[in-house]
């Protein structure tokens, strides 16, 4: 079966300068997702590569016709793309089969594509664009962004970012440690501390994950996804980690706790914040408007004001712009407030 829902997966590419998808520029790299009817969310499944078969189908003249393989290269399917009655198909072939199923796109967006089996309607598949494996322009994509504010523009990143690549909480935590914020010289810095462990992944307590939209606050909606996306994940020493427990964010006015300037307290309007250093004030307000959009999480209005604050306070330096490009090779996107800090000023309301 999940050969299957791999083959028919591949129909797609994600042209950016029209509204929906191309069936006649397929070639590429592609991520596969599979609707879990028990959690209502698409899970990745596995890439998948798109060749063109230059013979066309004999059933239909507007068609075009592809070869998919794994990305472990196991086998290849034959997909036929093509239109009908004003509605668009796909004649799926499984390796080592003789018998096709039909699938009826339901949904052709410009980022990506959905399909469902018109034999089973449980068995629904998305397409999305490997943008970290193709000849993807974010560039090209913020440009075409220029002219719009408010909420068009919140809508169209969050459909520029959705659908990453999850790789889940354990493994986000393996990669942050021995990857993403491991140094040139092996170590791992806390963001709320000095503390600097020597490893490739330490001690629970020693060091820590941070969540920095926190655990509790994910609500049950994609959890486990939001639980191990990478942008929003710093490594931190235990004992700051445990002070900044579930708090929101904040300026505070009158301080418990501090540290390496760090701080634990009350805001001006009396409510407990956490404050993290300067130095990373900015990274944790693009971390927060990524998650926002990412998943439509509402941003509390004295949250919302310090952080957008701390964007311009903190800008983007040149160790976030490397951590947001190692990212993208694990999750197959990008956070555009790290590429382009000034959408925060034009969206009007997170």
């Amino acid at each position: 079966m999940k050969k299957q829902m791999l083959a028919i997966m591949c129909v797609i590419f994600l042209s950016m300068s029209v509204s929906s998808l191309q069936i006649d520029k397929m070639n590429g790299v592609y991520d596969v997702f599979k609707l879990d009817k028990l959690s209502n969310e698409f899970e990745f499944e596995d890439s998948i590569e798109l060749l063109e078969n230059l013979q066309k189908t004999k059933l239909y003249n507007n068609s075009a016709r592809y070869s998919m393989r794994n990305e472990d290269r196991s086998g290849a399917s034959e997909i036929s793309f093509y239109y009908m009655n004003g509605r668009e198909y796909a004649s799926v072939t499984p390796p080592m089969s003789t018998k096709s199923f039909t699938y009826r796109v339901i949904e052709n967006t410009k980022f990506y594509l959905e399909m469902q089996n018109v034999d089973n309607e449980d068995d629904v598949a998305r397409i999305v664009l490997d943008k970290s494996s193709n000849d993807f322009d974010y560039n090209e994509i913020y440009a075409g962004l220029e002219n719009e504010q408010g909420e068009d523009l919140y809508y169209s990143l969050h459909d520029l970012i959705s659908n990453h690549k999850s790789i889940g909480y354990d493994n986000a935590k393996v990669e942050m440690f021995g990857n993403v914020d491991n140094d040139e010289n092996g170590d791992i810095h806390c963001v709320y501390t000095n503390l600097v462990v020597h490893s490739k992944y330490p001690k629970n307590e020693i060091m820590n994950c941070e969540h920095t939209w926190p655990q509790s606050k994910l609500g049950n909606s994609s959890f486990a996804i939001k639980r191990g996306d990478l942008n929003h994940l710093f490594p931190t020493d235990s004992k700051s980690n445990s002070r900044r427990s579930n708090y929101p964010f904040g300026l505070v006015e009158n301080p418990r706790w501090e540290q390496d300037g760090s701080k634990v307290g009350t805001s001006k309007t009396g409510k407990t914040v956490f404050e993290p250093r300067d130095d990373h004030k900015g990274n944790v307000a693009r971390a927060m408007f990524y998650m926002g959009v990412r998943y439509r999480m509402e941003i509390d209005k004295e949250q919302e004001d310090a952080f957008r604050e701390w964007n311009k306070l903190d800008p983007v330096d040149e160790k976030e712009v490397n951590r947001n490009g190692l990212i993208e090779d694990i999750q197959h996107a990008r956070n555009p407030f790290i590429d382009n800090p000034g959408f925060v000023d034009r969206i009007d309301n997170f």
